[in-house]
């Protein structure tokens, strides 16, 4: 009598491709780098910790990235994906004031380590400058170009007052976040983020408004 067919249950997985477990380890040591540097820094991060936390051998780090300049690079892009993602979720298909408000209150109200490291990064970064300072201005030029690409957006579509410069007022929306949130992180159990996000967008909506 022939064995009975195995289930599909029971049929191995399709094996992975070597570019799909490369990016899935990659991922992994990016998702385990941004906690550390959340928790300790850039300074206070080793490379050997990081393979160690994302379940790896402890120089797998460096045998993907090179060295801690190169992998706290590739870091600091995996956190500006992760900010990306954020905003790309924000009511997409908009464009103009509407996104723009809608990717303030995501930035304000989605939690996640990718903020805390940002912030780590980027005091460091002021501190220590080298090419970490230069990574970050990048971070930074590209945060500022995506508030200012929809502040033109709202002003061809006279949403706004006429008499704004859409680099400058994207400069004082970034520096505003990055304030609130500062201060959300220092100490989250008495800052009402959630009513603060609110003010913050009426403030916004005041500056523009026509």
């Amino acid at each position: 009598m022939s064995s009975p067919a195995p289930s599909p249950s029971s049929k191995p997985g399709k094996r992975r491709s070597q570019t799909e477990r490369r990016q899935d380890s990659e991922r992994k040591l990016l998702d385990s780098g941004m906690q550390l540097v959340a928790r300790k820094g850039v300074s206070g991060m080793t490379l050997a910790e990081v393979g160690s936390m994302a379940g790896y051998s402890r120089g797998l780090v460096a045998h993907h990235y090179g060295n801690k300049e190169q992998f706290v690079r590739a870091l600091a892009r995996h956190v500006q994906q992760s900010f990306s993602a954020v905003r790309a979720q924000a009511h997409a298909s908009e464009t103009g004031l509407d996104r723009l408000l809608h990717s303030i209150s995501s930035y304000l109200l989605t939690p996640g380590d990718h903020r805390a490291a940002s912030f780590a990064m980027l005091g460091e970064a002021a501190i220590l400058g080298g090419s970490l300072q230069e990574t970050m201005r990048e971070y930074s030029q590209a945060s500022r170009a995506f508030y200012a690409e929809q502040l033109r957006i709202a002003l061809g579509k006279g949403e706004i007052r006429q008499d704004i410069d859409p680099d400058s007022m994207a400069a004082v929306i970034l520096g505003l976040l990055r304030g609130i949130s500062m201060q959300h992180l220092l100490d989250p159990e008495n800052f009402p983020i959630e009513q603060i996000s609110q003010d913050v967008l009426l403030a916004i909506k005041a500056l523009l408004q026509r």
